[in-house]
């Protein structure tokens, strides 16, 4: 009932435990579990018990501390950002806050970054969720040929929601090799590639298409990385500032980096809950510990 902890008490001691404006001493909590056993609590673990257990779950379910060399050779540590957007991805009320797409809003209304014109026209579409979820594991992917209700053939370009609802820019499979992109609604998608090989359905490329390298982009080849699992393009906003380690007036120069999920809205980015620590370093640079975050991050396609 109470998954990952073993009991409703375990899970509350933690807590208390890692109030982030609160420290609980090793004393204190001492103090607590006797109160919580004098008072004839149920399930009362022992001190040793609770830090066997914060120690299982740290290794299970927490944000593991990689260790990291800088290009100059400078020692830091870093809290894996794919841990964090993973955790943040699982948690129920973060992910129905997640802006997976581009939006448009007819009434011109532009207030977040997936907004903007430049998600909406100007980045390329590779840097973009590549697909579509259309449920009963029928996925859409760009750059790769469907069918529509209407029984067109089209590649899909770039997916993007207007006023909510979920559309793709398309091209058309046409014998005219230069048709402009156009938009219509994902609820006209019938078949995706996979169908139309099963069913034999794919029509027969041109020379043209072949030279123009279509032919050679399907299937798409995240289809082979997501195993069948949908696959998002989620924005992170990495920044740093220079602190001070110390409280009294000497100043210990420390150089820190965070995190933010940009996917989520600019109201819940101003919550401290929304912000993630993730690096800090009297000795590696800025730029170095960027560095050593950028190639974490390049290691989730692969």
């Amino acid at each position: 009932e109470w998954y990952p902890y073993p009991s409703k008490t375990m899970l509350l001691l933690d807590v208390c435990d890692n109030l982030p404006r609160l420290p609980v001493s090793e004393s204190l909590m001492r103090i607590i579990i006797w109160i919580l056993k004098q008072c004839g609590a149920s399930d009362v673990p022992s001190l040793d018990a609770l830090r066997k257990m914060q120690k299982t779950l740290r290794s299970q379910c927490g944000v593991p501390t990689i260790s990291c060399t800088s290009i100059q050779g400078k020692n830091f540590c870093i809290n894996d950002p794919r841990a964090i957007i993973r955790m943040e991805c699982a948690n129920p009320d973060i992910r129905s806050q997640l802006h997976l797409y581009p939006e448009v809003n007819t009434d011109g209304s532009v207030s977040e970054i997936w907004h903007g014109a430049k998600l909406c026209n100007e980045l390329s579409p590779d840097l973009l969720t590549p697909m579509f979820d259309a449920g009963h594991g029928t996925h859409y992917y760009v750059n790769e040929i469907a069918q529509l209700v209407d029984s067109r053939f089209v590649i899909p370009v770039r997916w993007i929601k207007v006023d909510g609802a979920m559309h793709v820019d398309v091209h058309a499979v046409e014998l005219n090799n230069e048709t402009d992109i156009f938009r219509v609604s994902a609820a006209l998608l019938a078949f995706n590639l996979l169908d139309l090989e099963f069913n034999n359905r794919i029509p027969e490329w041109s020379d043209a298409a072949i030279a123009n390298g279509y032919k050679d982009r399907m299937p798409n080849p995240l289809r082979s990385i997501a195993k069948g699992d949908p696959f998002y393009t989620i924005f992170i906003d990495y920044f740093s500032d220079d602190v001070s380690g110390n409280r009294s007036k000497s100043w210990n120069k420390h150089w820190n980096a965070y995190m933010t999920n940009r996917s989520l809205p600019r109201n819940l980015l101003q919550n401290e809950f929304y912000v993630h620590f993730v690096s800090t370093s009297q000795h590696a640079s800025i730029p170095e510990q960027f560095k050593e975050f950028q190639k974490l991050i390049k290691l989730v396609r692969l």
